[in-house]
């Protein structure tokens, strides 16, 4: 374990040269189908984070946005993580991270990044990552400490139980949307028997709704496989002019992760 800043990097840099450079030399530009594995995927991203600003500002949310277009959103964040996990396995980052974590977060600073980290990121679509990454290196290594005393952390399982979760969190959005439709119904029939069915099914729409503070989770997890999967671009040679492939894309994937870590406790209220 790296003691000091120049062992940091000089661990950071063995564990790139070790993994990630192999890798990506394996594949080469020509295996990775840029707008279909980096550009679409970003994009997507970028949109997502976007509407869920809004969906996080509105005073309330469910009343300002239809339950289908929130499922929507939520598998569309759902896509975007998976797409960010497959580049992140054929790029040596996965093994590295579940491996090497906790010390990879722990240790971070700001100076560690690509020099041209924030501009890369607004160029993809992600303003608010750009301007807030002092205080996400800050996040992501307190959120590591709080990790460090339990069992060994391991990102791509927490990944991969995140794409589940939001796949649940979209069909209940979905249903959510059906519930509205039938309540509808029944108070147009003006009927007295609908009392009941209305409560109950009123009862079961309030289970699937979400607190802001649980929105606001999904969102980090945007602007952290935004960041992670622009990186990852950028250790593969996809990346924007003037960032240069280096050990430093590892430090940046981490703090991508470790920020989608964070939306992950959001959402678990940790």
């Amino acid at each position: 374990m790296p003691e000091d800043e120049s062992g940091y990097e000089a661990y950071v840099k063995y564990l790139y040269d070790r993994d990630v450079v192999p890798a990506a030399s394996q594949h080469e530009k020509h295996h990775f189908h840029r707008e279909e594995e980096f550009d679409y995927p970003l994009g997507q991203l970028a949109r997502a984070g976007a509407t869920l600003k809004l969906v996080t500002a509105a005073p309330d949310l469910y009343r300002t946005f239809r339950a289908e277009a929130l499922s929507d959103l939520l598998r569309q964040v759902a896509w975007g993580v998976e797409r960010n996990d497959r580049v992140l396995d054929r790029l040596g980052f996965t093994d590295i991270l579940d491996s090497e974590y906790l010390i990879l977060a722990r240790g971070m600073r700001l100076e560690h990044l690509p020099s041209g980290e924030a501009e890369l990121l607004r160029s993809l679509g992600f303003p608010d990552a750009a301007d807030s990454l002092p205080g996400l290196v800050y996040l992501v290594r307190e959120h590591a400490e709080t990790f460090a005393s339990r069992n060994r952390v391991l990102p791509d399982a927490e990944t991969r139980n995140l794409r589940e979760r939001l796949e649940k969190a979209a069909q209940d959005h979905a249903r959510l949307g059906e519930i509205e439709e039938e309540i509808a119904a029944l108070k147009h029939a003006n009927e007295e028997s609908s009392a009941e069915p209305i409560r109950r099914l009123g009862e079961e729409a309030e289970s699937k709704k979400q607190p802001r503070r649980w929105w606001k989770g999904i969102g980090q997890i945007v602007q952290g496989a935004g960041i992670s999967l622009g990186d990852a671009a950028v250790a593969c040679g996809l990346g924007a002019a003037g960032v240069a492939p280096a050990w430093t894309a590892l430090v940046s994937v981490t703090l991508g992760v470790g920020t989608i870590m964070s939306g992950i406790g959001d959402l678990h209220n940790e």
